[in-house]
């Protein structure tokens, strides 16, 4: 059977997914398969042989004599992220003091920095959940018009901390984005457990409650 060769579009956007991570899981395969119009086995394929021809590179790069390498770089100042590099984005202006979200059954907690961002953006009139997942960064979407209410209330289970809750009209209209490098998102599908953030209207951000409630307080 003739294979069909990638376009260069799609290679475009293949090497800079395989850039910041060589190795997808299965999420991350399927949503390229979506975007991209290939078969997941062919996307699959192809980060093998990319790994394949990547190692062969480093393999001959190895065989030549070559001087010492130079001292390492001084580290990078405390701002850098866990995993991808920065961003502008990645201090929002008006940003959440959010530790966890939660939609459903489905639950990011933040342990490193930049795990989760939860912000909102005034000039566009959106909130903004955005998630790391290793090496790969995801995030949704949506206006404020689509928000029926925020209510902020004290979290039982821990002192000092509340629960920022929002209902949302039409979660099935909340929109699904993928970084696929050098701060580039793509539009992907739902990417929450079992898809619930498109069949679940309630979001739960918990965080410090004096914080929170400043910060609902500027909206």
């Amino acid at each position: 059977r003739k294979r069909t060769r990638a376009t260069p579009e799609q290679l475009s956007i293949l090497e800079k997914t395989f850039s910041v991570n060589p190795s997808p899981n299965n999420r991350v395969r399927e949503q390229l398969s979506r975007e991209l119009g290939m078969s997941e086995r062919s996307i699959q394929i192809w980060f093998q042989n990319r790994r394949a021809k990547s190692r062969q590179q480093q393999q001959s790069n190895n065989s030549w004599f070559c001087p010492p390498p130079p001292p390492p770089p001084p580290p990078p100042p405390s701002s850098a992220a866990f995993g991808t590099p920065m961003s502008f984005e990645d201090e929002p202006p008006n940003r959440f003091s959010a530790e966890a979200l939660q939609i459903g059954t489905w639950r990011r907690v933040s342990l490193q920095p930049y795990d989760l961002v939860c912000h909102y953006d005034t000039q566009r009139r959106v909130m903004v959940w955005r998630i790391q997942d290793g090496q790969q960064r995801f995030k949704l979407e949506f206006g404020f018009d689509a928000i029926l209410h925020l209510r902020l209330q004290p979290l039982q289970e821990r002192l000092g901390w509340a629960r920022l809750e929002l209902r949302h009209a039409q979660p099935e209209a909340i929109a699904f984005y993928m970084e696929t490098g050098n701060g580039t998102w793509t539009q992907c599908r739902d990417f929450t457990q079992d898809r619930q953030a498109t069949t679940v209207p309630l979001h739960h951000l918990d965080g410090p409650a004096l914080a929170l409630r400043a910060e609902v307080q500027r909206l």
